[in-house]
């Protein structure tokens, strides 16, 4: 590595026109996307000097070579075993909170982008001290109002969208931010924006996430859980085509599962859907060759339970590892735990999920003399 990166930021903070030239952005924007070169721009108050330009001229390239920085700053935490003790950007954000609010009132919808981009990528940890919460920031900076109106239909492009799905999920780690939500219109709006834009893949998969993080916070789960029938769209997309969907709408579910029940402990109706649709897609193909299931013909819940139970794996019936349908399905980098979690909780899911996986191998029949692969009963 050589100065090369200190003279290209002396170079953008000191450029004589308001917008940087754009063959020196898009470098600055491809070189910032490494991370030792991004280190170098936080260094000797780089990103101050960037900031300080970007509020006097509110140039959109410059904004875009910022959101690769809080990129970086994300990464970061995502990485770290302890962000609370490893994080070494704590706070790095905070000096810049007012003027990135401020640029969010601006009616060019290519900075818009770029700084609710920013603020996305942004935690717990960059909102120091602790009085700068979601809650407050959202209330001071009226975006409660600007997300409302910016998700009519029709306002703005996906890419505005997605940007303003991620903002909101990131918000939601915080209860009062969660409340905020819930007695307002945001949630059935969101709600709406999935029935309209569920074709666009990267659209769908963060709303799942918003949902989910939505369900977990009890302030905003009744209203997201049962005030909508996005549960009914989350269990939809378990035989989505694009596997990243399928993997967060399983997590959704599972969440779902430990939500939905009633006062003795049985599960509720959303809780009774997610189970008979996991049934049937983890296994179409036996139900198809049983004559139980076809794309026309639903599974029969008339049929007894005692039936149905001849079919099921038992809690120590042994199921290989691939065909344990999902694999390890119930993390993903940018989730934290649903905090509902528990071993006696994990072993009791298992318990759940054995009820509805059949005793049928999807891989290789291993046929052994007089034996097959599956005990017919």
């Amino acid at each position: 590595y050589t100065d090369g990166m200190p003279v290209l930021l002396g170079m953008t903070v000191n450029f004589p026109q308001s917008n940087l030239a754009k063959e020196l952005a898009a470098l600055m924007v491809n070189l910032s996307l490494h991370p030792r070169n991004t280190e170098t721009l936080l260094q000797n108050k780089g990103l101050s000097h960037l900031m300080d330009r970007l509020a006097n001229t509110r140039d959109p390239l410059l904004a875009k070579i910022i959101r690769n920085i809080s990129q970086l700053t994300f990464a970061s935490q995502q990485e770290s075993e302890n962000p609370e003790l490893q994080y070494k950007y704590r706070g790095v954000w905070s000096p810049h909170l007012k003027a990135l609010l401020s640029l969010s009132q601006s009616d060019d919808q290519d900075l818009l982008v770029e700084v609710f981009g920013i603020l996305a990528n942004l935690t717990s940890l960059d909102l120091l001290p602790s009085s700068h919460s979601w809650a407050k920031l959202f209330k001071d900076s009226k975006l409660m109002s600007l997300f409302s109106k910016l998700l009519v239909p029709g306002m703005c492009q996906n890419d505005m969208l997605l940007e303003i799905v991620m903002l909101i999920s990131t918000s939601l780690t915080e209860d009062k931010t969660c409340e905020m939500l819930a007695s307002s219109n945001i949630i059935q709006q969101l709600y709406q924006l999935w029935k309209e834009k569920a074709d666009d893949v990267e659209l769908l998969l963060q709303l799942i996430f918003c949902f989910y993080r939505l369900f977990q916070n009890a302030a905003s789960r009744e209203e997201a859980m049962y005030g909508t029938q996005v549960v009914m769209d989350i269990i939809a997309c378990l035989s989505h085509k694009n596997a990243a969907v399928r993997k967060m709408a399983d997590i959704t579910t599972e969440l779902v599962l430990e939500c939905d029940r009633q006062d003795n402990g049985e599960l509720g109706p959303l809780g009774i859907s997610i189970r008979k649709n996991r049934f049937e897609s983890y296994n179409r193909n036996y139900l198809e060759a049983t004559m139980l299931y076809s794309p026309d013909t639903l599974y029969d819940e008339r049929e007894s339970e005692r039936e149905r139970n001849d079919h099921y794996l038992g809690p120590d019936d042994d199921i290989s590892d691939d065909d344990k349908m999902g694999g390890d399905w119930r993390h993903l980098q940018r989730q934290g735990s649903s905090g509902l979690s528990d071993p006696e909780g994990e072993r009791e899911r298992e318990r759940e999920r054995g009820e509805y996986a059949l005793g049928y191998s999807y891989g290789e029949e291993e046929e052994e003399e007089g034996e097959s692969s599956y005990d017919h009963k």
